[in-house]
Parts: structure tokens; C-alpha cells; sequence
């Protein structure tokens, strides 16, 4: 029961991190309906079947850690890009943060 909570968890935090990079992304682009476009992407994204199954076997947590991890990485690069100042380089290096873990779980 805990390691289906934690999978889910896991899963919830790796599709906001998927609605967040899109809706950046979208609005760069300056869409029209960029929050609503990300979130019914992010949405389609977690409850795929394929997806899902990561909820409900143990063994796919490395899958579903590197899901989360992996695309929170060019979510810190982009505010780092977006600063001129000082702060770039501190998103630059928060962003490695997530990117060491998402290389280390399929081992």
C-alpha cells in the first residue's frame, strides 16, 4: 500500500512537472489557449494505460523516477535562460538537481 501511494505521488509530481514545462513552452509561443492546451496534455499523459502501469507495479519505479526527474531538468533551464542577471546561474545550477537522479535510477 505505501509503495502504490509513493508510485502515485511520484506520477502526480512527474505530470505537473510535464503541465508546467508545456504551458512555459506554449506560452513562449504566445498560444492562445496555453494552459488549457498543456493541462488536457498533461492529463491524457497520466491517465494513459501505459503510464498508469507504473502506479501499480513496484518494479517500474525506476521508470517512473526517471519520468519525474528528467523533464524537471529543462524546467529549471528555462527561467535560468530567461534571466540576464545574476540569478542565471543559480537556476543553472538547481537544474542539476534533478538531472543527476534522472540518470541514476535505471541502474
Amino acid at each position: 500500500m505505501v509503495l502504490s501511494c509513493a508510485n502515485l505521488a511520484i506520477h502526480v509530481l512527474a505530470g505537473l512537472t510535464l503541465f508546467g514545462i508545456l504551458r512555459h513552452t506554449l506560452e513562449l509561443g504566445k498560444a492562445p489557449a496555453a494552459p488549457s492546451v498543456a493541462f488536457f496534455t498533461a492529463l491524457l499523459w497520466v491517465l494513459h494505460p501505459l503510464q498508469t502501469e507504473s502506479v501499480h507495479l513496484r518494479h517500474q519505479r525506476a521508470e517512473s523516477l526517471m519520468g519525474l526527474f528528467l523533464p524537471a531538468h529543462p524546467s529549471l533551464l528555462h527561467p535560468g535562460a530567461e534571466n540576464a542577471g545574476g540569478s542565471k546561474h543559480i537556476w543553472y545550477s538547481l537544474a542539476w538537481g534533478p538531472a543527476l537522479p534522472a540518470w541514476g535510477p535505471r541502474k
